[in-house]
């Protein structure tokens, strides 16, 4: 999140780009490992219903993510880099909002 933040910022010095790229690129490739480990391990006799949530949350991610191109499309690149922030900074508070520590997806899903 913060190399999407500071990318349009810092846009002037090439080793800056560089880094927040590489940055950002460990924290796309690590994401989807550690939600689909995270969902596996939270319920593990539910494992089919664990791989069927994970799959749609990457395809809704991807279908929002093609917003991004209206944004480019419309407004620039940059401000497409700042709507991506908002973004993360949104899911994070609504991530910190929950109230599901020490519960496993197994109970949450019990009636």
């Amino acid at each position: 999140m913060l190399a999407l933040l500071t990318l349009p910022l810092l846009q002037t010095s090439q080793a800056v780009v560089i880094a927040a790229v590489m940055v950002w690129g460990a924290a796309y490739g690590a994401i989807p490992l550690c939600l689909s480990v995270w969902m596996q391990m939270s319920s593990p006799d539910h494992p089919e219903a664990c791989s069927a949530l994970f799959v749609t949350t990457v395809k809704v991610s991807i279908a929002f993510g093609s917003l991004g191109g209206a944004i480019v499309d419309h407004i620039g690149i940059a401000a497409t880099m700042r709507a991506g922030g908002l973004l993360a900074l949104l899911s994070l508070a609504v991530i910190v909002t929950f109230r599901t520590r020490g519960t496993t997806l197994k109970q949450l899903l019990q009636p």
